[in-house]
């Protein structure tokens, strides 16, 4: 007896997973029989572990909605 191997393809954010607002629509570029799997940089963190991570002096910014927020916490006074 042989097993099938099944299609993954994962899908990994700089933020938090899941992300609702794109992976359906990548999944639907996917196509049927592919089994997507997400995962967020930020996964299992609290809000000031997060915080701990704001960008200092030349960092580059990388803005990504969270589970606390629609941003990050240190962008809170952000134009949008």
């Amino acid at each position: 007896m042989t097993n099938a191997l099944s299609s993954v393809v994962g899908l990994v954010t700089i933020g938090q997973s899941p992300r609702s607002d794109v992976v359906p629509e990548i999944a639907a570029l996917i196509g049927p029989g592919v089994d997507v799997q997400e995962a967020g940089a930020l996964d299992g963190l609290g809000h000031s572990e997060i915080e701990a991570l704001a960008p200092t002096g030349h960092d580059e910014i990388l803005v990504t909605p969270t589970i606390f927020s629609a941003s990050p916490p240190w962008n809170a006074g952000a134009r949008r």
